[in-house]
């Protein structure tokens, strides 16, 4: 059916017929996304900095209490070409605690290509000697390492307040064309069913609803196949169109915001 004409039983929701702007509120799960998205950005804040603690902390107590010492490196493994670093097998020799035996990842760019019997500058923490640092660390190296995990607290900040904004202005729109947009019906006119690589097949309506002028509109909107399946050709739907009828979204694609005491939109018609 290509007809533009609505059916004569089709009447927008109860609580789109009344005057504008209209009492909106967002949704309960809205505000538990929101609150996720919070408590997300707050975790991940605490946990960088009880790790940017305890790093800074060790590497603060190499530089006041660290012995140097040389290790001998027993076996080299495999290379990481991004990261520029090797594996590398060595072992140190501490008084009381005899030799202790580790593997670390060595940056080829600072110790070159170690081989089997080549010495390699370890520093150890006299109290517990099997925590340490290959090479040695002065107070500067502290202070950058601080200022490298700052960075890693602003930026768990900046996401998730980036993240919070994105959320809020995306439900924003939703939010005011609810309130203040022109419910109208439209008729879906054709229907798409598609194969697509990847994706398995893609759902398609074309509608045609009237603008703010009475002339006839026409679009188009890719759909899942729930929704597909609800909408055959010739059935209606409510449309929110802001002033102009330009910009028009279906009432049942309004995620996040709600008309209180509304039934919600009417799917399948």
């Amino acid at each position: 059916m290509g007809s533009s004409v609505t059916p004569p039983a089709y009447t927008v929701e109860p609580e789109l017929a009344g005057p504008v702007p209209r009492r909106v509120r967002y949704t309960r799960e809205t505000w538990l996304k929101r609150a996720w998205l919070a408590n997300v950005t707050a975790g991940l804040f605490f946990y960088v900095l009880w790790a940017a603690g305890v790093d800074v902390g060790f590497y603060r107590r190499v530089v006041m209490e660290g012995v140097t010492t040389s290790a001998t490196v027993t076996e080299v493994g495999a290379s990481n070409s991004r990261s520029r670093t090797y594996r590398a097998h060595y072992s140190y020799a501490v008084p009381g605690h005899g030799r202790l035996s580790y593997a670390s990842d060595v940056p080829g760019g600072r110790y070159g290509v170690l081989s089997a019997g080549d010495t390699l500058p370890v520093t150890y923490l006299p109290s517990t000697p099997t925590e340490h640092v290959i090479g040695t660390v002065a107070a500067g190296d502290v202070v950058r390492r601080r200022h490298r995990w700052n960075l890693a607290l602003l930026l768990v900040v900046l996401a998730g307040a980036v993240a919070n904004l994105a959320y809020a202005l995306r439900t924003r729109g939703k939010y005011r064309l609810l309130e203040s947009g022109v419910a109208v019906p439209a008729v879906v006119t054709a229907r798409t069913d598609e194969p697509a690589p990847r994706v398995g097949r893609i759902y398609s309506v074309s509608y045609r609803y009237p603008s703010a002028s009475g002339e006839p509109v026409t679009a188009r909107m890719a759909v899942d196949e729930a929704t597909y399946d609800a909408l055959p050709e010739g059935s209606a739907f409510t449309l929110l169109c802001d002033a102009d009828g330009r910009h028009a979204v279906p009432y049942f694609a309004h995620f996040g915001v709600e008309v209180p005491g509304g039934a919600g939109p009417r799917l399948p018609l």
